[in-house]
């Protein structure tokens, strides 16, 4: 059981933010959720029900913490999925929409503190900043919660709040409208459709990016990758942009992209590899000839977030000077990370699946 809290008597410094932070459920408690029973005659638990309830109880921990929706279209949103590649479509896109105006970056999971989720212009927060807007957001849900009827104990508490992603998620738009950041690159959890993100409107979106496709979390998104596709083409929203890397290998996922596209009143382009071959990328930060795809994805979506053009056979031959300062001086913590100790160089990589270890691999 999580030890409540007052923050009535308690500092309000970072130290104190992170004890109360830990208190949440976490990911890893949320995601069991889903996990098939141990019982052998036990009753499936209803995956589907869980998924189709997130949205909603998004939309209410939203309204909670005193936004709605509507709210976050005062930020201009690219919003990333995908099963490998997001981290760094995300970390290039920003690179770029830094050297054009004031960008913040949610993305996941952290390294070593959890500010490394939400940062501005290429940089983590502020321990200050944290600690700040993170009593602000629990006192708002304390206080809607105390208004719905609980004690005051299970109000301040954890009880009254999201689980850990989802309020990393609010303190990151909590954060971003309170500092008045331009626009906001916004990497999605888990999947896609069900995504705590993914409350973010139609308005609020000025492009969206699916990076590669492959396994994951099979417990949540399905055991084969045209389930997984299904998801993570949710974040398309009516008459936004969505980049995709063509994938001809894959006949049924990219008809399952086309039709959700089509579903969704979104409008896929397709970048073809002979495109991104013919085009080499820019060498920067983030090594790997891997990373090709991944910066010419992020270059569509911020071209498509500023108002240039998008045709692939020619936007990625005509990028100004400021995309490929972005590009070369895009970074990233643990993907693709060298660090050099005497003798020894380590190549850090978070690998998040399979294909992506094997991606890294190759490369050194």
């Amino acid at each position: 059981m999580a030890t409540r809290r007052s923050i009535g008597t308690a500092s309000r410094d970072y130290n104190e933010a992170l004890k109360l932070l830990s208190t949440l459920y976490s990911n890893r408690q949320a995601t069991n959720l889903f996990d098939k029973p141990n019982a052998k005659n036990a009753p499936p638990k209803p995956v589907k029900d869980l998924n189709a309830l997130a949205i909603p109880e998004m939309r209410e921990w939203l309204r909670r913490a005193g936004y709605e929706p509507k709210d976050l279209a005062r930020l201009r949103h690219i919003h990333v999925a995908g099963t490998k590649g997001k981290g760094s479509v995300s970390a290039f896109a920003t690179g770029m929409l830094r050297q054009y105006e004031t960008v913040g970056t949610y993305t996941s999971p952290h390294l070593v503190s959890p500010r490394e989720r939400i940062a501005i212009q290429g940089e983590q927060v502020s321990q200050a900043l944290f600690a700040e807007a993170f009593f602000e957001l629990w006192e708002r849900l304390s206080h809607a919660a105390k208004k719905d009827g609980q004690t005051i104990t299970d109000a301040n508490g954890p009880n009254s709040k999201p689980f850990f992603f989802r309020f990393m998620t609010l303190l990151a738009w909590h954060i971003f409208l309170r500092e008045k950041v331009d626009s906001v690159v916004l990497e999605c959890g888990i999947g896609g459709e069900y995504d705590a993100t993914n409350v973010v409107p139609p308005e609020a979106v000025s492009a969206a990016v699916i990076s590669q496709l492959g396994i994951d979390h099979v417990a949540m998104l399905g055991n084969t990758v045209e389930k997984i596709s299904w998801h993570k083409a949710g974040i398309l929203k009516p008459g936004v942009r969505g980049f995709v890397r063509r994938m001809d290998e894959k006949p049924r996922v990219r008809k399952i992209l086309q039709k959700r596209a089509t579903e969704k009143g979104a409008e896929l382009i397709e970048l073809a590899d002979a495109d991104v071959e013919r085009w080499g990328g820019v060498a920067g930060r983030l090594p790997g000839d891997f990373q090709k795809y991944n910066q010419a994805l992020a270059v569509l979506a911020v071209r498509q977030h500023l108002g240039m053009d998008v045709e692939p056979t020619t936007a990625l031959l005509n990028l100004p000077d400021k995309m490929i300062t972005g590009l070369k001086e895009a970074s990233l913590r643990g993907r693709c990370e060298i660090i050099q100790q005497g003798h020894i160089r380590w190549h850090l990589d978070g690998a998040g699946c399979i294909a992506a270890f094997g991606s890294f691999a190759q490369n050194y």
